[in-house]
């Protein structure tokens, strides 16, 4: 585990490699991951970081945890 600007909101998180994934933990988005073959995920707006980060929210409080960001469901929630 080590520590990296969040990959949604930029603060201070940890970040762990697993095989394919990136595993986020984010004391202010919440647990969420993603494939490494798609490259870090780029939040393009501060309207966009505020969206994803309580989509992650509201998906780890329902029991998805970490809860798996694909380009797609980028979009879908920006």
């Amino acid at each position: 585990m080590q520590q990296a600007p969040c990959g949604i909101c930029r603060n201070q998180a940890e970040c762990e490699l697993v095989p394919a994934l990136v595993i986020w933990r984010c004391p202010q988005c919440g647990q969420f991951c993603h494939d490494q073959s798609e490259g870090r995920r780029m939040v393009r707006s501060s309207d966009e970081m505020v969206r994803l980060s309580a989509w992650v929210r509201e998906q780890n409080a329902a029991g998805v945890v970490p809860v798996r960001i694909t380009p797609e469901t980028s979009r879908r929630v920006a």
